[in-house]
């Protein structure tokens, strides 16, 4: 069990952080419509990254573009997101959680099940 929980920790928030970067990458085609998170205002990991890197001025204007929250304003908001390297980051942080769950499952524990848990990580890889 503890050999599991090794590679499925990390794998379960890397693909929590990809379902997050899905409407950044491919729009309304990603299940939900491509600025749900922003327009419910969720404080995602992404949106806590960007607000670190943005500095005073970065961050009232989200806020700004969060309180209009009108189309136009939640998609400068996306784009703030990007240009401060927040989904940049997130991206990376996937693929070190993904990297992760692939050491864990090489694990000889794990043998038996060792090709569905890397088809399982390859699918959350996929999603970017």
């Amino acid at each position: 069990m503890r050999a599991l929980r090794d590679v499925a920790r990390p794998l379960g928030l890397a693909f929590q952080l990809q379902d997050d970067l899905l409407p950044f990458k491919q729009g309304d085609a990603a299940g939900k419509p491509a600025l749900a998170d922003l327009a419910g205002n969720k404080k995602t990991w992404l949106v806590a990254r960007a607000w670190r890197s943005l500095g005073e001025v970065g961050q009232r204007r989200l806020r700004a573009l969060y309180a209009r929250g009108d189309l136009q304003a939640l998609s400068e908001a996306a784009e703030l997101l990007t240009r401060c390297g927040a989904v940049a980051r997130v991206e990376a942080e996937v693929s070190r959680l993904c990297a992760r769950s692939r050491r864990a499952a090489a694990r000889p524990a794990l043998a038996r099940v060792r090709p569905a848990l890397e088809a399982v990580v390859a699918r959350v890889e996929a999603s970017r």
